[in-house]
């Protein structure tokens, strides 16, 4: 088989490319898109030279093209189409909490995102019992700071 790979370096190239867009589609960094890309436009060196060691040198003249021009250019491109959309405890922020035990600015249990968090009032003077309404202002660590939302 390895024989045959290398009567054929063609196909070396492209089975490179097929199994780093593999892998690309696993870790979505546009880093294993730019070395397939190489690899597939190392394939057509074939074309022209027979020469392994001319490929390997087109191969790494591509993926830093690629990775130095194109890539940056694909991240920057992909930033601006995406909102900016907050994430993790950032995008807890504003969300209504069921309160399922009283919460002080001491202790306190709530049910946020389908977690029971702990929970403490941020107003010191305020609690809030099981039947009100309350919103995260902050998460500091696993606490959720609650308070009345204005809007």
């Amino acid at each position: 088989m390895f024989d045959w790979f290398a009567n054929h370096l063609w196909a070396f190239w492209i089975l490179a490319a097929i199994l780093l867009a593999i892998i690309e589609i696993l870790s979505l960094d546009f880093f294993f898109l730019m070395l397939s890309l190489a690899a597939l436009g190392t394939s057509t060196s074939t074309l022209f030279t027979e020469s392994l060691n001319i490929q390997v040198f087109i191969f790494a003249v591509l993926s830093i093209v690629l990775l130095l021009a194109a890539r940056p250019k694909l991240i920057h491109r992909l930033n601006k189409n995406t909102p900016n959309i907050a994430t993790n405890t950032a995008g807890l922020i504003g969300q209504e909490v069921k309160i399922l035990e009283q919460v002080t600015s001491h202790s306190g249990l709530v049910e946020l995102a389908g977690d029971t968090w702990t929970a403490r009032s941020v107003d010191k003077n305020k609690s809030f019992s099981p039947s009100q309404n309350a919103y995260v202002l902050k998460i500091k660590g696993a606490t959720a700071y609650i308070g009345e939302y204005n809007s």
